[in-house]
């Protein structure tokens, strides 16, 4: 069984993720089966500012950063999450504040990755299950 990895260069769910100045989006296949990791952060005001208490500072209750993952649908040359498919599991999904000294980002990225391995094992055991 061979899944393939690509990253995609846009953010994949949350609908203000072009003001995220973190955007990873992951699309992971095998066979029949698709799924996106994404993961958004660090979001800029309305007018493109750092956050600050008078705009948004959070993309969530309580988080800065999250990471989703959903079932994936190809548009044309494009895959995109189906948002009627999100899948729910155990691994770190949210950082609850931005701190650019100690780099939240790169704690981001490592989150991400998580998800991604998560996800990985995940579309095997589905897999696996099927060929049963």
């Amino acid at each position: 069984m061979i899944i393939t990895k690509r990253e995609q260069g846009w953010g994949g769910h949350f609908c203000l993720g072009d003001r995220c100045q973190f955007r990873r989006n992951t699309l992971l296949r095998c066979g029949d089966m698709a799924i996106i990791v994404s993961t958004v952060g660090d979001i800029l005001d309305r007018n493109g500012n750092e956050p600050s208490d008078k705009f948004d500072k959070d993309i969530g209750l309580d988080r800065q950063y999250e990471t989703m993952i959903f079932g994936a649908i190809k548009d044309g040359e494009y895959w995109h999450i189906n948002t009627d498919d999100e899948i729910c599991g155990d691994y770190k999904w949210r950082i609850e504040k931005v701190d650019h000294e100690k780099g939240t980002d790169n704690e981001a990225d490592d989150m991400h990755e998580m998800a991604v391995i998560w996800a990985t094992d995940y579309i095997r055991t589905k897999n696996d299950h099927s060929n049963i």
